[in-house]
């Protein structure tokens, strides 16, 4: 977003540094008083920067941040900075010298002494990382600017950072690549980490290779193509489960040996009861619960931060029966968090999936104490095997599960089944708490 070209002043970058954070956008403001000066500021921060077509192409340096260099240093170097530019300097080479000296003609006689006849081919490939980080990233928030670098910086660097970046091949890089590429971990998302962070990085590296073989510093671009590199396929690992007979077992625990609050054991219930997804139980409004009709109304989308987001995986409103089990713990937390929007929240505090897991994972069964780390998605898994197992019908166990069915248009589908499904919950509940007959 760019401003109107006047001299900058100290209160003016200050002013810019608050709109950029208020407004979440990018602002660019020239520098009257000085030719290619200018600051771009973002998220609270902001920066000097020189812009200047070369060869018919703006291009941009970064001189620093606005808390580093003074507006008069920066309006000091900026001449020196420009003619630089025009002789074919990179942002790397401007960059390590003005970390030497500010002085502008020691700038100068540093840069043409060291690196003059050298050129931005002769640049190692760590160096030419560094370069494409600050000019691509200089200005965005934190985790933007440290995603791209970081694993460069780890497994690139290393093997291949002391290479000039015109030597560099495609084997090379492909050597590096291919471990990680094909690397899986033990469960969960840790088992595609490997190979997110392999093609992040050789996409990250292909970019970089793109801008140099445009700006002439390479002739080409020896980063490998993703076909080149094994298909990746991923077998999730399902999350843990309780089997039946512990069922009973888990809830004289959960009642009466967990430590955690009402708040945590309420939403470790809705998991445990109803087949709720964590994501959707920590959302919980006191609005959902038609206590009356022992309903829990989950909606397709709700706003959150004022913006609209899926509430159901599905995005159809669903009506769930509550066993009275579960309603009775509603009933019990909804006199202590009645009056907030929000009803899983305890200490100004919304419960989160990480609690709930941490708090779930502390049950041992009796007969198999080294067996822990069950989940509450595993309570999903659980629910599902006991309605197939003791003769509930297909489209029944759909619903409550709260997966799609084509054949039921979704105005239907808040309703389908409401009674069976009713009685079903019931009956689970009734063997989880002991109380069938």
């Amino acid at each position: 977003m760019p401003v109107g070209k006047s001299n900058l002043t100290a209160s003016r970058i200050k002013k810019l540094a608050i709109d950029s954070d208020y407004m979440r956008k990018e602002i660019y403001a020239s520098d009257g008083g000085c030719k290619y000066l200018g600051v771009k500021a973002r998220g609270g921060s902001v920066s000097f920067v020189v812009r200047k077509k070369v060869s018919g192409k703006i291009k941009q340096f970064y001189i620093g941040k606005a808390d580093q260099f003074s507006l008069a240093e920066a309006r000091e170097l900026t001449p020196a900075i420009a003619r630089l530019m025009n002789d074919g300097f990179s942002n790397d080479a401007i960059s390590r010298a003005i970390g030497k000296t500010r002085n502008p003609l020691q700038l100068e006689n540093v840069i043409r002494g060291n690196f003059d006849q050298v050129g931005e081919a002769c640049m190692t490939l760590a160096e030419a990382l560094e370069s494409w980080w600050q000019y691509n990233y200089e200005m965005s928030d934190k985790s933007e600017r440290t995603r791209p670098i970081v694993p460069l910086r780890r497994y690139i660097v290393p093997e291949l950072g002391n290479r000039p970046v015109d030597q560099v091949t495609t084997r090379e890089f492909k050597d590096v690549l291919s471990p990680i590429w094909t690397r899986k971990g033990s469960r969960g998302r840790n088992a595609v980490a490997g190979h997110v962070t392999a093609t992040r990085m050789r996409q990250n590296l292909d970019d970089m290779f793109e801008q140099l073989v445009e700006d002439g510093v390479v002739d080409r671009n020896p980063v490998p193509r993703t076909k080149s590199f094994p298909r990746f396929r991923h077998q999730p690992k399902h999350n843990d489960a309780l089997e039946d007979p512990h069922l009973p077992e888990f809830w004289r625990w959960l009642t009466n040996k967990c430590g955690a609050d009402i708040v945590t054991k309420t939403g470790i219930a809705m998991c445990l009861f109803l087949a709720s997804r964590p994501g959707q139980v920590v959302n919980l409004k006191w609005s959902m619960i038609d206590f009356d009709n022992a309903l829990y109304n989950a909606p397709a989308t709700i706003i959150k931060n004022g913006v609209e987001v899926s509430y159901t995986k599905t995005r159809i409103h669903h009506a769930q029966p509550i066993p009275r089990q579960l309603l009775a713990m509603l009933t019990s937390l909804h006199e202590i968090t009645g009056n907030r929007d929000w009803a899983l929240t305890f200490g100004g505090k919304q419960l989160s999936d990480g609690t709930m897991r941490k708090n779930t994972r502390g049950f041992r069964p009796a007969d198999d104490l080294d067996h822990c780390g069950f989940t509450p998605a595993g309570f999903r898994a659980t629910l599902n095997t006991w309605l197939v197992n003791n003769g509930c019908t297909f489209e029944t166990k759909e619903v409550i599960m709260q997966h799609s069915l084509p054949k039921i248009p979704a105005p239907y589908y808040r309703d389908y089944n409401l009674e069976p499904r009713r009685e079903w919950l019931q009956r689970y509940a009734d063997m989880v708490t002991g109380a069938a007959k």
